[in-house]
């Protein structure tokens, strides 16, 4: 048996492991280390209450990305209204600019229809915008409220174990 330089020390540690093992019933172990259970506990609770704010966390990000889905949707909606009317605006401008003889009127439709055109663009961008705007608002205020949700939870949390702490217990406090 080969032996190592810690060979001599480990085999009285191991049969005195041995003997308290055999001999030491688990509540005088429980003497040895009090509030071992009380601590176990709380490790659990501590570990369940931040699987529940993670959830939480999870449910608001679920809100905020259905509320972004929906705003794209609005807007993706509106940009294919826009389309349409563009469409149906500029199919009706070049058949009234084509059917002028005059020369002088025809060349005033065109730069009316340009003006016009730029108006309507100008006017639904802006609605698209504000679309944006307002379900994107709607997302944020979620996340801000529930990222003040979180601190409050864990700011909670912290005290609690804090106050569970035997090294920050009143008679051990500074």
């Amino acid at each position: 048996m080969a032996q190592t330089a810690d060979s001599a020390t480990d085999e009285p540690l191991d049969v005195a492991r041995d003997t308290t093992v055999k001999t030491m019933p688990a509540k005088q172990a429980l003497a040895v280390a009090p509030g071992i259970e009380k601590a176990t506990v709380n490790v659990s609770n501590v570990a369940s209450e931040f699987l529940a704010i993670f959830q939480r966390n999870m449910e608001a990000f679920s809100k905020v990305q259905q509320i972004i889905m929906n705003g794209n949707k609005a807007v993706l909606e509106r940009k294919i209204d826009v389309f349409r009317s563009n469409v149906e605006h500029a199919m009706k401008s070049t058949q009234d600019i084509l059917l002028e003889r005059d020369l002088k009127i025809k060349t005033q439709k065109i730069f009316d229809f340009a003006r016009s055109n730029m108006q309507d663009s100008t006017g639904n961008n802006n609605i698209v915008s504000e679309i944006n705007a307002r379900f994107n608002a709607d997302a944020a205020q979620i996340i801000q409220n529930r990222v003040f949700e979180t601190l409050d939870e864990l700011q909670a949390l912290c005290e609690t174990m804090l106050d569970a702490s035997p090294a920050t217990s009143r008679g051990r406090a500074l």
